[in-house]
């Protein structure tokens, strides 16, 4: 005889919109704990795309060749950003996020330790293009995890605060090339940057989150996702069996592909554009340090103190950026950075260095471009859904690493020809420029996707 228990049905699943628990759901505890941990991994990041640049005469000196031959060097590994943003970044939104941003890491630590022991350029060049192809996947997919869990109101914040920690590695590089450089040597500085990421890797395996639109996708009623809502402060019903509209898609679309169709085309088309012209302006200004070095013949130490006090004063605009968009709005804000730059680019190059003018000017021109390119990186996650935004956002990366490209053989020419530093800078003006006249195409084309989406 069956006992009474055993013929009461099991309780049934209620069903819960995650998209609608996450996008409605409170800053908590919990979220400014995930924010932290992508700060950090961004900051690993910035180390590595800051320190090199810093280092390109010195280390150039150390192999025997001219700055202008390694300037090759620093081309191969953004060749490798740009392969890793486009090839390995779109596994994320597939696959899931946390496990391949852990392993990105750890590898991005191993090429730069290996190549602190390089000999020779093209051993060099050969360490760059591994550890670029890690790095270049890690702002991918960390940003589009940052996007996942974030609250709709708190989103361009969160992201902000995510990618401020580019700014503040940028910082620690400029810093630990004026401090270490003259008494450690260069690879000293590798050893930081390579211990740096393989550091917080752990603590991410450890305390970091996995995108919870990504395993309701897999499997509603996993049930990490509810020890997860539970790490971010979001209540959830007994039982519960979560829903994600973004599951509508096609597992097996391949999201690289998806995003140049039907609506989202035209925007991923001029988005690729505004990318190219603000990574390859970024990497210019990067490099204006050397410039000055190079053709001014001005002590590296004293040209990175400018630098040096821009990263400093960019870290806490960085965080900034998310909120003024909100308030003045995304595109006109941008479009104001891109038409600024150039003005001030042009008066820097006439104002003399050493001056107090020059480090204003030089403040100027630097928060121009780096608003332009974090502004425009904030408003990438927004306008894709879930499936979809890893793909996106490294595509958007690895666009603009393939066209910043050419900002290191621009360089190498204009230091190979000896041209002037005015000459330098009026370059650094070009993609500035294009960049103004793109984003009102841009703002129309948003527009009526969202009008296409309504």
């Amino acid at each position: 005889m069956m006992s009474a228990s055993s013929t009461i049905p099991p309780p049934a699943s209620v069903s819960q919109d995650l998209d609608e628990l996450l996008d409605r759901s409170r800053m908590s505890f919990g979220h400014w704990i995930a924010a932290s941990m992508f700060f950090l991994i961004m900051m690993a990041d910035g180390y590595d795309l800051y320190v090199m640049v810093q280092l390109l005469p010195t280390i150039a000196k150390s192999f025997a060749v001219s700055t202008a031959v390694l300037t090759t060097a620093y081309a191969t590994q953004t060749l490798g950003q740009a392969v890793g943003a486009l090839g390995i970044s779109p596994i994320a939104d597939r696959f899931g996020r946390k496990p391949l941003l852990i392993i990105c890491m750890i590898l991005l630590g191993i090429a730069t330790f290996a190549g602190s022991f390089s000999v020779t350029a093209e051993q060099f060049t050969i360490t760059r293009f591994i550890a670029g192809a890690f790095g270049g996947a890690i702002m991918p997919i960390t940003v589009s995890l940052a996007a996942d869990i974030a609250p709709t109101k708190w989103r361009s914040n969160f992201i902000g605060i995510t990618y401020a920690g580019i700014g503040i590695g940028g910082m620690l590089a400029v810093v630990a090339v004026s401090l270490l450089l003259d008494s450690q040597g260069w690879h000293r500085l590798f050893y930081i940057g390579s211990f740096l990421p393989v550091i917080i890797a752990v603590l991410f395996a450890l305390f970091g989150i996995e995108s919870l639109r990504h395993r309701a996708r897999k499997n509603g009623g996993d049930l990490r996702i509810v020890k997860d809502l539970k790490r971010i402060g979001i209540p959830t019903l007994p039982g519960a069996h979560f829903a994600t509209v973004s599951g509508a898609s096609k597992d097996k679309a391949i999201s690289l592909i998806e995003i140049f169709r039907g609506k989202y085309a035209v925007v991923t088309v001029l988005l690729t554009m505004a990318a190219m012209c603000t990574l390859t302006a970024a990497t210019l200004f990067s490099m204006v340090p050397t410039f000055y070095h190079e053709i001014e013949g001005i002590p590296l130490a004293q040209v990175v103190a400018p630098l040096a006090i821009f990263q400093v004063i960019a870290l806490p605009l960085s965080f900034l950026y998310g909120v003024i968009m909100d308030k003045i709005g995304r595109f006109r804000v941008i479009w104001f950075y891109a038409s600024a730059a150039p003005i001030a680019l042009i008066c820097l190059a006439y104002t003399k260095f050493g001056d107090w003018k020059f480090t204003a000017v030089f403040l100027l021109c630097g928060f121009f471009i780096n608003a332009s390119l974090q502004s425009l990186s904030i408003v990438v996650p927004t306008l894709y859904p879930s499936t979809m935004r890893a793909a996106a956002l490294g595509w958007k990366a690895g666009s603009g690493r393939l066209a910043s490209m050419t900002a290191p053989l621009l360089a190498g020419v204009i230091l190979a020809t000896k041209a002037s530093i005015v000459t330098a800078l009026a370059t650094l003006c070009v993609p500035m420029v294009v960049l103004a006249l793109v984003i009102p195409a841009l703002m129309r084309a948003v527009r009526k996707a969202d009008e296409t989406r309504g």
